[in-house]
């Protein structure tokens, strides 16, 4: 709401469109000339060309956006809903992970937050439970939510067409790279057409394994609760890629060292973890950030869930890096992850999907670390939001080169190497 005040203020908008018109300003370059304009646009693109009227209208519309959004966030976030299963419904599951399922008497509780879910979904046999389990998951809060998101729907149209503009997709595209909805329908069209092929041969692929696997060719569909099963299946069969030998090369702080030793390396930066630093948890940890000797700046990374712990992997930007007249202030972020968790015995193991995931989400990390930008609202990961994954997804080539691979994919019991061939079917 706070948001909401600064950009409907309209005194603050008269000072600073007064102020564009100036010699002074039309002097202005760089990113001191960018700052001016994107400001005065948002500002108008956010109301301004209104009548006071409306834009009291807009305010509360506003208001009830964010008051909605938020409350659909938070109800998602106390669901805890979860699937009771018995020993005979866990066949096929691995044992490590059975282990670190909560009891309630003799049967086992399946969260459905992120690292339980999809586990259960890609090893269990009973379809059922698996049904179940999705249903679960992709209904969360769902009493809850869908009156919400229904006014949420209703609120953002309307505010679209006090803007002037036809759909809220109008108004979203119109500040990003595509600009408008069409942009974005015309590359979704043609990326469709181009996967098409590769899409239905995929299916093709794992409607042969259903078929094999119940013994019934009449078979034509397959669920949503059975696309990651039978896809694992396959990686089995079809390629010997079994993904719980893959994960035996992925031990947590295996892959966070190699993460670290590979970003190092790019980008010629130095990690020192802080010694008894201030936290929310003790699983949250400190590093200091330097180049060229001179601290850049600093970040968290929490890695396991908990109760009450967002339940995805995501980066969040704490501090923006800009100058200021004491100097450069440095950037914090915190990476957040839902990782299993080490058990008794056992250390926590990854898959290779989760270390691909961890990279992407590093990405955004270094993102917000590496900015020199002057002023905060470009630093970082402040920039257009159709650009803003493709640092993180470049990050993600080094989860797949072998080269880097080879630093870091050590069985967390013998040392060894994760070998090339079994690296080659992970492709």
């Amino acid at each position: 709401k706070y948001g909401n005040e600064v950009e409907l203020d309209e005194k603050l908008y008269r000072a600073v469109k007064d102020y564009s018109k100036t010699k002074e300003a039309l002097a202005l370059t760089g990113p001191h000339r960018k700052f001016l304009t994107e400001t005065v646009d948002d500002y108008e693109r956010n109301g301004f060309a209104l009548t006071p009227e409306k834009r009291q209208e807009l305010q509360k519309l506003n208001d009830k956006i964010a008051d909605l959004s938020l409350a659909f966030g938070a109800n998602i976030a106390k669901d805890k809903s979860f699937l009771l299963v018995n020993e005979t419904g866990l066949k096929g599951l691995p044992e490590d992970y059975i282990k670190s399922r909560p009891r309630e008497g003799a049967a086992y509780r399946i969260n459905v937050d992120g690292p339980a879910y999809g586990t259960f979904m890609k090893y269990a046999q009973s379809e059922p439970l698996r049904k179940q389990l999705y249903v679960l998951y992709n209904n969360r809060a769902a009493e809850a939510n869908l009156p919400l998101l229904t006014q949420l729907l209703i609120e953002r149209q309307q505010k679209a067409q006090l803007l002037g503009y036809k759909t809220y997709a109008a108004y979203q595209t119109s500040s990003r790279m595509a600009k408008n909805p069409e942009t974005v329908w015309a590359f979704e069209t043609k990326l469709v057409e181009r996967v098409k092929v590769k899409s239905q041969q995929d299916l093709d692929e794992l409607l042969a394994v259903k078929r094999t696997y119940l013994k019934d060719p009449s078979v034509q569909t397959i669920a949503p609760w059975e696309t990651s099963f039978y896809n694992n299946l396959l990686m089995q069969n079809k390629y010997q890629l079994d993904a719980e030998k893959v994960k035996e090369y992925f031990e947590v702080n295996h892959v966070v060292n190699g993460l670290f030793q590979t970003t190092q390396q790019l980008f010629a930066l130095k990690f020192t973890e802080a010694k008894n630093p201030s936290v929310w948890h003790p699983d949250a940890r400190m590093f200091e950030v330097q180049r060229d000797g001179k601290l850049i700046g600093r970040f968290y990374i929490d890695l396991f869930p908990r109760d009450n712990k967002y339940s995805h992997a995501a980066c969040f930007g704490v501090q923006s890096g800009r100058a200021t007249a004491q100097g450069y202030q440095l950037p914090t972020a915190v990476l957040l992850c839902n990782f299993n968790a080490p058990t008794p015995g056992k250390p926590a193991l990854m898959t290779h999907s989760q270390v691909v995931t961890f990279f992407h989400e590093f990405g955004h990390v270094m993102h917000n670390l590496l900015t020199t930008a002057e002023l905060s609202s470009q630093s970082g990961t402040s920039v257009k939001r159709d650009f803003v994954e493709a640092p993180s997804q470049m990050l993600e080539n080094w989860a797949w080169n072998y080269d880097a691979l080879q630093t870091f994919a050590k069985h967390y019991q013998t040392g060894e190497v994760l070998p090339k061939p079994l690296y080659d079917k992970m492709w």
